[in-house]
Parts: structure tokens; sequence; C-alpha cells
């Protein structure tokens, strides 16, 4: 299913400032229902009673819930490291610290876990979660890559398994084991991938 853009795609500087007051106010009312009250509570008309937004403006912005919770969960998820240095170990160390930080954060736990738990009843949620996700390992993989062409990691290492092999134990330490992920665990992971026969 492909993924529908909402209006967390369009660039903020090409709203109306009392445009984007709105929707500052209804993402911070959506965020609180999501984080005390689970991603059922995330309806236009509890968020229309919190903060007397008229729920067809919400509608107009926000044809669907899923739009909305995962504009709720984009506006909590700082930029990616934006520099590597080009050492593998490294760059593969920098960006897990960023990851293992932005879940880290109090808001981001209880919105991951409540999308996670919609994507058990509902395909398209699933879906949606599925391809943000890919998104958010994008820097994962190219950083794998460079290191398959610069012959650092084997050619037909399995990109995908492998950021799932490094990124996974972050949201299981974080969502599950309820745990930080810290620059030990981090490091051990990277080493351990790195000393194995099939990233030589």
């Amino acid at each position: 299913m492909p993924h529908r853009r909402g209006h967390h795609g369009r660039h903020r500087h090409d709203r109306d400032p009392r445009v984007e007051r709105t929707h500052e106010v209804v993402l911070d009312a959506a965020r609180r229902l999501l984080v005390d009250e689970g991603s059922e509570a995330v309806t236009p008309l509890r968020i229309s009673e919190m903060t007397g937004v008229a729920r067809t403006t919400i509608y107009r912005h926000w044809p669907d819930r899923e739009q909305l919770l995962l504009e709720t969960l984009a506006a909590e998820e700082p930029d990616h490291p934006s520099s590597r240095t080009g050492n593998l170990r490294e760059d593969l160390i920098t960006f897990l610290e960023h990851v293992a930080r932005r879940i880290g954060r109090r808001p981001m736990a209880p919105l991951l876990a409540a999308m996670a738990e919609r994507a058990q009843r509902d395909p398209e949620t699933a879906s949606l979660q599925r391809d943000r996700l890919e998104h958010r390992m994008e820097p994962l993989r190219e950083i794998l890559e460079a290191g398959i062409e610069t012959g650092e990691l084997p050619g037909n290492l399995d990109v995908g398994a492998t950021v799932a092999r490094l990124a996974g134990p972050l949201f299981y330490q974080r969502l599950i084991a309820r745990g930080a992920a810290g620059r030990e665990l981090i490091t051990s992971l990277v080493d351990t991938f790195l000393a194995a026969p099939t990233a030589r």
C-alpha cells in the first residue's frame, strides 16, 4: 500500500502563521492524548474539546486519524545526524546512539508503543508505520552500503537484515525491557557485527 503523505510533508514556512499555530495546538493535544490515554483517545472530537479547534478544521488538515497519528509521531523526531566520518565503526555507533537518544525521550517511547499497538489491529497503520521506519533507518542503510563499496563489508551482505540486527535491540531495550540503550550496548552490537564472518 503506498504511503500517503499528510501535511507533515509540507514545508512549515509555506503556511499562514495562524494555520501553523492551529497545527501546533492540535498536535500538542494529540500528543498528550496519545501518551496519557493511548491511540484510541486521539479523535477529532476529543481534540476539539481540549483545544476549541473546530472538528471541521481538524478534518480539513487531517482527513483520517492515521495521518494525524503519524504527524504527531513525526513532530517528536529530530533530524538524522548529517555528517559521517567515513569510519565504518564510528559512523555505525554514532547513528545508533542517535536512534537510542531519540527513542529514549519521554514522549517518543509512548508514541512508538501506541503506533505499534494500533498496527497490530490495523493493516493500514502497519503499512504507514513500516514506511516511516524504513525512512528513519535509511541513513543506517547508507552507512552499510558505503562499507560494501569500500570493501569493508562483503558485497553479499543482507543490508535489510543487518539494519534489523543492529537497530532492533535498541527498540527492544527501550520498549520491552524499559531500559536505556547506552554506548556500551551499542558498541558491543557494532563490534560483534563487525567481528562476525558475514561482515568480513
